[in-house]
This record gives structure tokens, C-alpha cells and sequence, in this order.
């Protein structure tokens, strides 16, 4: 009897094995699908394999000698550091590998407790809670303090972390354009009618290094009856006299009410984030935060690190002022090389580029120079506005620094012709270069026969820009001769046929005269080949930018009718 029902079983088996596998199969398809699309757009993320500890140099795996690292959030190269490394080892030996436990069961032991207590008094809060890393503070904190009753108003460049806590609470949602204070006051406007209005911020930016206006953002809070959260990530250890973060940079650290961080960045690097504010607030979290309440406790060792890593910080802020200094020399020297780099003052320097597989491929030549650097691109930034992180430690020397710099500017003359020049031609000087990303800012090129193989011309003919000698049969500062209908006379082609002839406004008549190739970064990093029609010399002969005007890109100048024009005649390479 029973081997009936099996032999009766057994035809119904294959068939719904056959859908797994059909089932199987087809995610494999999907996800295949997805990864050759992020291959596509040149936006793959790989990971290197560092064999050495984490300091300013490492060793990379596959890489012959020793690497500069200049991506590391290692602020105040703490993360090495012979004290803090003996305290971990200490906590290791004392209090054991780990606690097998969530902090409310049996996971609290007294360095827990101290450590919460040191960052209060660092922050100059009331309290504090430890969380296993800043995204689970962050995914804590939004849902266990607001209602339906209550608004949030965030930053639409906050870090992914807020994001994704702030879609985890039910409050309703208000996000304003990224430090745009208007905006903010008109939110908070709309959301008089909540109970409870939370402000929320990244306090540094980390893709741009750009800095919340916290005493405005506190002025209208203060207005508006709200509340101001700041998370300090990017902050904590290094912005400020002492290090205590952009709050205190900008003397508002009375008026912030509550404040995230992390002990993962410049606080030893290991591990580990925090929530500091008022007394009630954090014994709430304790009772209601969901990855505090059901994760596991930080482990002994990474608590010893990160208490020490504050006692030093708190002993002195020569490190503080250190750091400073170092990001200060870089900062100038790239921008006196001709680079982009966004931000101010901070330590996270971003290069600008525009393009993603650039941005990629750049990153991969500078590790071959020795230079440990990442290009970031879409999801991780804006489309169009990839980039290269450089970042900043104290423990960087002056010459680890300007290293760094010379690579840059080495990498740039070799893009000029792949690494080689041609006969006649020369490499472009890093300030031909400047302002490649978007952000309104346009730059001069000349036609270049590197365009026809697919790669991007950082060089020119001669005779174009600079003064320099004139082709035969050209006269410098003149049109070319015409060459077809008087319409498109003397414009460079492109692969859609003549570019159209465009004349510049009275905003630039130092421009008139010049032929070449514009490369607007503000519209993709797009190439444009144009024709400017002649006018007197240029007072100027050297200046290598033109800026225009266009609505729908802030900060763009100049006159309209250019940008139009250009737009009908588009070489994307």
C-alpha cells in the first residue's frame, strides 16, 4: 500500500522540481541582466584586497611595494595607533571575544556603559547609546522617536542611512533641496500643523565635503518650533577646535538636540556607532530601538579602541590642528595644479571628473603610480558627477601629500594621447583641464584626432588657445576659411555632420575668434565642437574657460543663445 502511494507521488515530484529549477534559472537570468547593465555603465564596484593593516601606507594585493592610501576615513590615523591598538588588546584579554548576547538580555558589561558615558561628556549631552554601526543608529532613532502625528525635513543629500531610517518611521516625510535654506523655511512652514518637527542633516557631506549651514538651519528651527539632528560622521574627532564636530565648528552645539555618529571613521576606525541627546530620549531607544534591541552587543576589543581613541582625542587637539594643515596643502596644490575639487576645508576632497568609467579607469592608473584612490560614480553619487574621494589623515606626511598631487598631474599629461605624444602636438597643462564636472563650469578645446579613436581630448591643435603659433594657412585669432554653406562656414564636424557656427554675445567678446571643441560637464560630460566668429584680440589670451548661461543649469553665466546652439551639434565620445 505504501509503495502505491509512492509510485503515485512520484510523477507530481519532477514536475515541481522542474520549476524550481525553471524558477532558479530565471532569477539567474535576472540578476545576470542587472550585473551586465552596472558593468555596462561603467559603474562595477571591485574590491581590493589590502594584506597590511590600515595606515597611510598599506600593501594591496596583487600591487608590487608599498601603496599611499588616500581613500580611507582613517581622519586622525588612529586606526594603527600603538595606544589604541593595546587598549583593544587589553579589552580583548579582560572582558573576552564577544558577549553572545543583545545588550538588554546578558550583552552590557561596565566598558559599555563607560564608553556611553565618555561620549556624552564629549558631546556635552545628557546620554548616549552604542549601537553596532551609525546605519543602525540612524535606522534606529527616526522610527522609535516619531509618529503619524509627527515631520521629518531632510536634506536630500543626507547620507543613505538617514534616508533609509526616515522611510522606516511613519511620519510625514518633507525633503528639501541640499542646503537651501529658503527651501528648508518653506517646508517647515507646511509642517506647522505636526506635533513634533525633526530637522535632519548630515553635519559634512561625505561625497562633496561640503558642510551644513547648522546656524541658519538652527535659526529657523528655532523659529519654526523644531527640533535638529545632525549626523556627525563625517565630523566627529576633527571639525572644531577640539573635535567635536561641525556643531561646535559653527558654535551651535547648545542649540543641536540630538546627534549620530560613528567610532567606524575617525574614532579608531573598527567599529560601532552612537546616538547622544537628552536623558529621555536615549532611555526611549533603549526600550524601543529595533536594531538595539535585537542586535548583538560591540565587542570588547572594538569598545577598548574607540575609548581610547576619545581619551587621546581629548587630551590634546595637536593631531586636530595637524589634520587641518595636511588637508589645507592639498587642497591648494590641486587647485593651483588646475583640478576641481569640491568642498571647503574639509579633509574629504573630491575631485571632480563628471564621467563614471573614467572615474573608474583613473582610479585603476593611479594604484599603478602608487596612489590608493576610488573613483565613486552612480548610485553612489549623481549621474554625471563621478568623482575621485581624496581623503586627508593626520598621519599623511608633506611629502606623502604632494606625491599624491604629482600623480594627478602625471595621470592627466598621459591621458592627454593615452601616454604619448604625437608628432607636433603637446600634452595639455593640468589648468586646460580644470572644471570638467558639472556645475555650469565649461572649458575650451581644441579638435583632436584622439576623438576618432574614442578617447577623451585633453589636448589640442596648436595654435587654437594660448597663444602659441598658428597652423599653416591660419591666421591666430581668426576664423577658419569657409568651407561649405555660409551658415556652418569654418565649423568643425561632427559625427551628426557640420556644427553649427555660434556666435558669443556681448558677454564674451574677448572670445570671439577661437575654434574648438567644448566640453560642458554640466550636460554629461558631453563633447562640443563650435566655431566663434572674429572679433578684436583677446585681452586675455591665456584664459581658458567661457562661462554660459542656461536656466536649467544654477550657476551657469554668460549668454543663452550658445547654449542652444551647441546643443544641435553634440558629439558624445
Amino acid at each position: 500500500m505504501w509503495a502505491g502511494r509512492v509510485l503515485r507521488a512520484a510523477p507530481s515530484a519532477a514536475p515541481r522540481g522542474r520549476r524550481a529549477l525553471s524558477a532558479l534559472t530565471q532569477l539567474r537570468g535576472v540578476l545576470e541582466e542587472e550585473l551586465d547593465a552596472i558593468r555596462g555603465a561603467g559603474t562595477w564596484k571591485s574590491e581590493r584586497v589590502i594584506t597590511s593593516r590600515q595606515g597611510p601606507r598599506i600593501h594591496v594585493d596583487g600591487v608590487s611595494g608599498g601603496i599611499l592610501n588616500f581613500c580611507a576615513n582613517n581622519y586622525l590615523g588612529l586606526s594603527s595607533h600603538p595606544e589604541v591598538i593595546q587598549a583593544g588588546l587589553q579589552a580583548l584579554e579582560e572582558f573576552g571575544a564577544g558577549l553572545s548576547s543583545t545588550r538588554f538580555i546578558c550583552g552590557t558589561q561596565s566598558i559599555h556603559k563607560d564608553l556611553e558615558a565618555k561620549i556624552a561628556r564629549f558631546h556635552q549631552r545628557e546620554d548616549a547609546i552604542l549601537y553596532p554601526s551609525c546605519f543602525d543608529a540612524n535606522a534606529g532613532l527616526f522610527e522609535a522617536l516619531l509618529s503619524p502625528q509627527d515631520a521629518v525635513l531632510s536634506d536630500e543629500l543626507n547620507h543613505a542611512s538617514i534616508i533609509d531610517g526616515i522611510r522606516l518611521c511613519k511620519a510625514h516625510k518633507y525633503r528639501y533641496r541640499h542646503l537651501d535654506m529658503a527651501d528648508l523655511e518653506a517646508k517647515l512652514q507646511e509642517a506647522q500643523n505636526h506635533r513634533l518637527r525633526l530637522v535632519a542633516t548630515d553635519g559634512a557631506f561625505s561625497m562633496d565635503g561640503d558642510i551644513a549651514p547648522l546656524q541658519e538651519i538652527c535659526h529657523l528651527a528655532s523659529r519654526y518650533g523644531a527640533l535638529v539632528f545632525v549626523d556627525e560622521c563625517h565630523a566627529t574627532g576633527f571639525l572644531g577646535a577640539t573635535g567635536r564636530g561641525t556643531d561646535e565648528l559653527l558654535g551651535v552645539m547648545d542649540q543641536v538636540t540630538i546627534i549620530n555618529s560613528t567610532l567606524g571613521k575617525a574614532l579608531g576606525g573598527a567599529s560601532g556607532g552612537y546616538t547622544t541627546g537628552p536623558g529621555p530620549l536615549v532611555s526611549l531607544l533603549r526600550q524601543r530601538a529595533r536594531p538595539y534591541l535585537f542586535s548583538n552587543s560591540l565587542p570588547p576589543a572594538v569598545v577598548g579602541c574607540a575609548s581610547k581613541a576619545l581619551d587621546l582625542l581629548m587630551e590634546s587637539n595637536a593631531i586636530v590642528q595637524s589634520m587641518a594643515a595636511k588637508t589645507k596643502r592639498f587642497r591648494s596644490k590641486m587647485e593651483a595644479a588646475g583640478f576641481t575639487v569640491l568642498g571647503a576645508s574639509h579633509p574629504i576632497c573630491p575631485v571632480m571628473l563628471g564621467d563614471a568609467r573614467l572615474a573608474s579607469c583613473m582610479a585603476d592608473d593611479m594604484l599603478k603610480r602608487g596612489i590608493f584612490v576610488i573613483g565613486f560614480s552612480y548610485p553612489v553619487v549623481p549621474k554625471n558627477k563621478a568623482r575621485i574621494r581624496v581623503q586627508i589623515s593626520a598621519v599623511h606626511s608633506e611629502e606623502d601629500i604632494d606625491r599624491c598631487v604629482e600623480a594627478f598631474v602625471e595621470k592627466e599629461a598621459d591621458a592627454t594621447q593615452g601616454g604619448r605624444k604625437e608628432p607636433g602636438r603637446r600634452a595639455c597643462h593640468p589648468r586646460e583641464i580644470r572644471h570638467r564636472a558639472g556645475g555650469g563650469q565649461c572649458l575650451l578645446r581644441r579638435e583632436c584626432p584622439s576623438l576618432a579613436r574614442q578617447k577623451r581630448c585633453l589636448k589640442g591643435e596648436e595654435g587654437e588657445l594660448g597663444g602659441r603659433a598658428a597652423p599653416a594657412g591660419r591666421r591666430l585669432g581668426a576664423a577658419p576659411e569657409p568651407r561649405g554653406s555660409p551658415s556652418l562656414a569654418g565649423s568643425p564636424r561632427t559625427k551628426q555632420g557640420p556644427a553649427p557656427r555660434v556666435e558669443v554675445g556681448a558677454a564674451h567678446p574677448e572670445l570671439r575668434g577661437r575654434v574648438g571643441l567644448l566640453h560642458a560637464g554640466g550636460w554629461g560630460r558631453r563633447y562640443y565642437l563650435f566655431s566663434l566668429l572674429p572679433s578684436r584680440p583677446p585681452p586675455h589670451p591665456t584664459m581658458p574657460s567661457i562661462c554660459l548661461t542656461n536656466p536649467e543649469i544654477p550657476g551657469m553665466q554668460g549668454d543663452p543663445q550658445v547654449v542652444a546652439d551647441l546643443g544641435r551639434g553634440v558629439e558624445q565620445v
